[in-house]
């Protein structure tokens, strides 16, 4: 019982209210790199400078990338191997392929 003067009447305390919720379960470390990620982002887009850089790379992304991929894809397959012992195995495999043939 709290300490009041003698003949005061404590004053009155409204009702309690619902228990406290238990705070929510912590955060899985994807939802916080997400987070944590999101806000760097929106951090850095506030200036025009980081905004045109964004946008150079992906279009270097989007387009510059699988454009050389083809490129060296199509060197690839068009150029036959210079060194001796490819070639001697590329004639194998071509001759076991006509005598396959029949």
């Amino acid at each position: 019982m709290p300490a009041t003067r003698p003949g005061a009447v404590p004053a009155p305390r409204q009702a309690a209210g619902p228990p406290a919720r238990r705070p929510a379960s912590q955060p899985s470390w994807g939802v916080v790199l997400v987070t944590t990620f999101r806000l760097w982002v929106h951090r850095r887009m506030e200036k025009t400078g980081w905004r045109v850089l964004a946008t150079i790379l992906a279009a270097v992304i989007l387009f510059a990338a699988p454009a050389g991929a083809v490129s060296v894809r199509v060197s690839i397959v068009r150029r036959p191997s210079r060194h001796p012992a490819m070639q001697m195995k590329i004639a194998t495999t071509i001759a076991a392929d006509e005598s396959a043939d029949g």
